[in-house]
């Protein structure tokens, strides 16, 4: 399974003490063997702020976080419509991904 991550969670894994809990589960799904993607507008937010930020301990984490994801893969209208769908199902069923705050 292929995992497209989100600003926030992106934001969690460069500040772990913000969310132990999404850090963990990050690790743990890289420990399975599963991927992940940073999506195109997601690497611009967080390029955009660290480099604002003049957070460069950061961007280097961020680069290194990018470079082993799965950047190459092409993500279309369609791939953002069924991650939508699928948190929404998941958000009704009682069973979100990530935190209480990462759903408002």
């Amino acid at each position: 399974m292929t995992y497209a991550l989100d600003t926030n969670t992106i934001s969690f894994l460069l500040c772990p003490s913000r969310n132990p809990h999404v850090v963990q589960k990050f690790e743990d799904i890289v420990r399975q063997g599963s991927d992940y993607v940073i999506p195109p507008l997601c690497h611009y937010e967080i390029n955009w702020y660290l480099q604002k930020k003049k957070a460069t301990a950061q961007l280097k984490i961020f680069s290194d976080l990018y470079n082993d994801s799965l950047k190459n893969l092409i993500i279309d209208e369609a791939d953002f419509v069924l991650a939508a769908k699928n948190k929404a199902d998941l958000v009704e069923k009682g069973t979100p991904i990530g935190t209480p705050a990462a759903l408002q």
